[in-house]
């Protein structure tokens, strides 16, 4: 990898905790994301529910934490009370006919596959590359993308696609 392909992380980001996003974003872009780490690690919970705008409650209806009930149970229990309870409610029958099907699923083997022989296939795979990721193989941030500029001419027939050497219009004009 040559210097020009390396990019610059600043100190306070080359930790373990960017790892997955520094050759990702630009160098603006995780300068932002450690802002935020910096401001979310240094206030507590109470502080972020008293700075609480609303914006999510009211712009795309999500439930919001200080509204949540709060959970005494896990929910594989409660799911567990809710199938009993519908259980304890069903008619003889009923209750038979469950159970039946309940040992018919534990008495069925199943088939467990192992050692797969992976089959080596003829062209060359798609994630394999020859060169690492670098700043200049990721796509750019929506701030950095630059609108395009005017498109180079011929020199002879001023029309955009082709040069002077390769102008179709250059015998007639010499």
């Amino acid at each position: 990898m040559t210097s020009q392909e390396m990019i610059r992380i600043p100190q306070t980001q080359n930790q373990p905790f960017y790892a997955q996003i520094v050759t990702k974003i630009s160098t603006f872009a995780l300068k932002k994301v450690h802002e935020q780490f910096l401001k979310v690690s240094k206030t507590t919970p109470k502080d972020l529910l008293q700075s609480c705008s609303r914006t999510f409650k009211s712009s795309m209806e999500c439930q919001l934490y200080q509204e949540r009930p709060s959970e005494t149970e896990n929910p594989l229990q409660q799911r567990w009370k809710e199938y009993n309870q519908q259980f304890n409610h069903l008619s003889e029958h009923k209750k038979a006919e469950v159970l039946n099907k309940m040992s018919n699923l534990f008495q069925e083997s199943t088939v467990v596959v192992q050692n797969l022989q992976v089959q080596q296939t003829r062209e060359h795979p798609v994630e394999a590359k020859n060169y690492a990721q670098s700043s200049t193989k990721r796509d750019p941030s929506t701030f950095e993308l630059v609108e395009q500029g005017k498109r180079r001419k011929c020199g002879l027939c001023h029309e955009i696609g082709h040069n002077s050497r390769t102008c179709p219009n250059a015998k007639n004009i010499k």
